[in-house]
């Protein structure tokens, strides 16, 4: 099972934070331990260093196994908890990078219709609701059902959305797993349930820019891409040229 995502979305996603990076920077981890200053430092250095990327290479936009079957079946799984909720009226978005030039979030289901041909926007959409679609196996799946939706790590992704628009009320964290006796369940989280991971997000955010402010090129030894430099996918092409015009 394969599935290739667009090399816009990729490139445009790399550029922001995003909920990965939110949590390695947060003050403490979800067991409550402290992190060290150095260790937020790195989750910084780790979260600047991808917007770096200039180029995506060709390998890195396409996912197999577990990756692919949960791109895949997204609409599905979209489909049937529009039917068990038909209040929250669920559109699939797919590729679509939603920022305030600093967060970068992807939204998998969102109560208004996606855009056409837009890869990445700073609109705040007037949504009530929200959604992120979660296709494990089944054993995860399961274990996923029991746990309480207060330590549902996935949660920070829909406390991202709230974050980039005000005007969502409710959020759902939809698991999905077509193969499992239970096919779909889900937890729902209104504003309320999270504002606490908001208002950290928000004080990440604000460290991680003073942070970056702060640092300099100055003094370091470095050549920068030009418009005329080759990619990697590009200098691999042309050793394969030059391979087939020289066989062994």
């Amino acid at each position: 099972m394969v599935h290739r995502v667009k090399r816009e979305w990729m490139e445009a996603r790399l550029k922001y934070l995003n909920a990965s990076a939110i949590k390695e920077m947060l003050p403490t981890t979800e067991t409550g331990r402290k992190r060290t200053a150095k260790q937020i430092e790195s989750a910084r250095i780790k979260a600047l260093a991808r917007t770096f990327v200039s180029h995506v290479t060709d390998d890195a936009l396409v996912s197999t196994g577990p990756a692919a079957r949960g791109h895949i079946l997204e609409p599905y799984a979209i489909a049937d908890f529009n039917d068990a909720v038909p209040s929250a009226h669920l559109y699939h978005w797919d590729d679509v990078v939603c920022t305030d030039g600093v967060l970068g979030w992807s939204p998998d289901a969102v109560s208004v219709p996606s855009p056409e041909d837009v890869v990445e926007t700073t609109d705040k959409y007037c949504a009530a609701n929200i959604g992120e679609v979660k296709s494990y196996g089944t054993e995860k799946h399961v274990a996923k059902m029991f746990e309480a939706k207060e330590s549902c790590e996935e949660r920070w992704q829909l406390a991202c959305g709230m974050y980039l628009w005000p005007n969502v009320q409710s959020a759902y964290l939809i698991f999905y797993d077509p193969d499992c006796d239970v096919r779909l369940h889900w937890k729902e989280y209104t504003r309320d349930d999270l504002e606490d991971e908001i208002e950290q997000i928000g004080k990440v955010i604000q460290g991680y820019i003073e942070w970056r402010d702060k640092l300099t090129t100055r003094g370091l030894n470095l050549k920068a891409n030009s418009e005329t430099s080759l990619n990697s996918d590009e200098m691999l092409a042309r050793e394969q040229a030059k391979q087939s015009m020289n066989p062994q």
